[in-house]
């Protein structure tokens, strides 16, 4: 009787050890797939916000760069406007969107298809 409560006794901790190593094993698969899954969310969240952020600061760069020169040109558009604007003409101008901050840009491309034209 002894013998057989032993033989029985170890294949209950043998039982119990393979039960634990499979509850170890699903354990770490599943923390693969939630570390996976943090991942995918960090880069899916985090890209979109700096590729704005490189936008922004490429914008701010290129703002604050001085013009090469600051010569007046003849029959340039400063020169055919000069005198002859007048109170209550109407500018309308066809900037590029790429070149303005996010916000800016986006209001300029919502008004674009808003009214459907080519001018801010």
């Amino acid at each position: 009787k002894k013998k057989n409560l032993i033989s029985n006794l170890k294949k209950i901790k043998i039982t119990l050890s393979e039960q634990s190593t499979l509850a170890s094993i699903t354990q770490i698969q599943n923390l693969r797939f939630e570390m996976s899954y943090r991942t995918i969310m960090l880069f899916s969240t985090a890209t979109p916000i700096f590729s704005v952020l490189g936008w922004s600061m490429y914008v701010s760069k290129e703002r604050a760069k001085k013009p090469e020169s600051m010569d007046f040109q003849p029959n340039s558009t400063y020169d055919i406007l000069d005198g002859k604007l007048k109170t209550g003409d109407l500018l309308f101008f066809k900037r590029n969107w790429a070149l303005m901050q996010p916000p800016a840009a986006l209001l300029v491309l919502a008004a674009r298809k808003v009214f459907d034209t080519q001018y801010d």
